[in-house]
């Protein structure tokens, strides 16, 4: 099958007509097939005007079939080799010259309606394969992927180790993935983590992926701090901490009131108006820290 790797445009020069060339590369000889596009420019623009092409087959093609808008096929004009064939091309398709049959136009699928995020929203991740990006979940710096659970099953981590090589001014703040609905107000974030090293924190109203949203973070020594983006609102640490287990972290967001949970115990209860609304999200600094069990919900669920 043959379809163009570099093509020239057409151009008009004081209202002569200057060809455009197409290179094809030729699957039997290896060699390029030469096609030669004109178009009648008459001042319009390139991509408005019809083109004629004409191919130089390889001899040992027998067979050209086209397709544009239903079953079109090249003719041979009076006074052309058997292997030179024209075409008249439309604007703004995409042609294939071939020297196969069975060709036909592709088929698509309806769109499906759009419709809101589901919420309340689960995901325990043991639907995808190993090395999946579940779905909804959108990196945006570091790399989540489905990875096994301790113990059996499967969980969420985090990948990457270290941080790369930076493009251009794109630092942001940690490795973290936001997932949901961009209009969420009121809701409750929970999950579950296991703690290898650094931090890890789940988070809601996030409205800036520099400086992300409400964020809950957990250390791996017990350390804990509520913020708002970089402001911290209250911190403190938890006693006989153990980061070799897991623990479930929740942050409830309902209007002003902001609430964090640490394994049932509510460790913080304040009141900050500085976000509104906002995705959900899940961050860790660059060590191979686990989530599962994600959910969001309404306030006041379990």
């Amino acid at each position: 099958m043959w379809t163009p790797t570099t093509a020239r445009k057409a151009g008009c020069v004081d209202g002569i007509s200057i060809p455009a060339i197409l290179v094809v590369p030729s699957p039997i000889t290896g060699l390029p097939l030469h096609t030669e596009v004109r178009r009648e420019w008459g001042g319009q623009p390139f991509k408005d005007a019809k083109a004629t092409v004409r191919a130089q087959l390889p001899p040992a093609s027998r067979h050209t079939s086209l397709l544009n808008d239903g079953d079109r096929h090249p003719e041979r004009r009076e006074g052309e080799k058997d292997e030179c064939i024209t075409i008249e091309l439309e604007p703004d398709a995409v042609y294939t010259l071939t020297s196969t049959t069975g060709q036909r136009k592709g088929t698509y699928d309806i769109p499906p309606r759009q419709q809101s995020f589901p919420f309340p929203f689960a995901d325990a991740f043991e639907s995808y394969c190993l090395g999946d990006t579940p779905r909804y979940f959108s990196d945006q710096k570091g790399t989540f992927e489905v990875v096994p659970k301790p113990g059996g099953g499967q969980c969420l981590g985090q990948i990457v180790p270290a941080q790369g090589i930076l493009w251009f001014d794109n630092a942001l703040l940690k490795p973290h993935t936001v997932f949901g609905d961009g209009n969420w107000r009121d809701a409750v974030v929970e999950a579950d983590v296991l703690i290898r090293g650094g931090d890890v924190e789940i988070g809601g109203r996030y409205s800036d992926r520099d400086d992300l949203g409400y964020r809950f973070i957990l250390a791996s020594d017990g350390q804990w701090q509520l913020n708002w983006q970089l402001k911290a609102l209250v911190s403190g640490k938890l006693g006989r901490f153990d980061r070799s287990t897991w623990h479930c972290l929740r942050l409830c967001m309902k209007g002003s009131n902001i609430d964090a949970v640490v394994d049932g115990v509510n460790v913080a209860s304040l009141t900050d108006a500085s976000g509104t609304k906002g995705m959900a999200f899940l961050g860790s600094s660059y060590h191979f820290n686990l989530f599962d069990n994600i959910r969001v919900g309404a306030c006041g669920t379990q």
